[in-house]
């Protein structure tokens, strides 16, 4: 008995579709207020009491839950307009420490790889994991399940997904820490400096977006989220 042939997923149509969702509601809704995020984040000072940090800590969480609305939303086929409605459907995932420790272990191991296989081990090993946010979010993997998702599931579209996360999310990520380190991009960049953050930001959403739908296009699925048990009366 012959298999079925693997979903054909295009890196480039990909990031076109990343692009135009973000246009459309509710996507611009849940960029904008990342945005916003971003630039109050941006605004607090460097040296700052404790109120600052814990500013800065829920203001870091709401960034995270933003991107959990917008997965769920890229998820589903005809996404409802309200921001509002994504939003409650992250809080009831309760998915939030699982995400983090997800995207945690993935910058970890596509930093990691990219030192070890010079820079080109990062390309492999972004690949490899693009899904794994995903798998946490969608499907309810534990990190290390999340990881072992993303690879099987990304088999068949393992170059696309290598392009993809490359160009969206490792590049820009990458580009402006090592230059912050490097160079003194606030002089080379002068009064546009300000817009770079922004810039990475959106190819980072553009790039949820592509990934989270080459995630369902290759077999993911989202899943329900179990009822929350309640303790039997006394």
């Amino acid at each position: 008995m012959e298999e079925p042939p693997s979903p054909a997923i295009r890196a480039g149509s990909s990031i076109r579709e990343g692009f135009s969702a973000l246009l459309r509601r509710p996507f611009r809704g849940i960029a904008l207020l990342s945005l916003l995020i971003a630039l109050v984040l941006e605004s607090l000072p460097e040296e700052g009491d404790s109120a600052t940090l814990l500013a800065a800590l829920l203001l870091l969480a709401m960034s995270l839950y933003l991107q959990i609305s917008l997965t769920l939303a890229a998820a589903a086929t005809e996404p409802t307009e309200s921001v509002d409605v994504w939003l409650k459907q992250a809080l009831a995932r309760r998915c939030f420490w699982r995400y983090v420790g997800v995207s945690l272990l993935v910058v970890l191991s596509v930093v990691a790889a990219g030192v070890i296989g010079l820079v080109i081990g990062g390309f492999l090993v972004g690949g490899i994991l693009a899904l794994a946010d995903q798998a946490v979010v969608l499907e309810g993997k534990r990190p290390l399940e999340a990881v072992a998702r993303s690879a099987e599931l990304g088999k068949p579209a393992r170059m696309a997904l290598i392009v993809v996360f490359g160009l969206m999310v490792l590049i820009p990520g990458l580009s402006v820490q090592i230059g912050g380190i490097v160079w003194d991009l606030n002089a080379f960049f002068g009064d546009v400096w300000p817009l770079i953050p922004v810039v990475v930001m959106v190819l980072g959403l553009v790039g949820t977006i592509a990934l989270t739908r080459a995630f369902i296009t290759l077999g993911g699925e989202v899943v329900r989220t179990p009822p929350r048990r309640v303790p039997p009366p006394p």
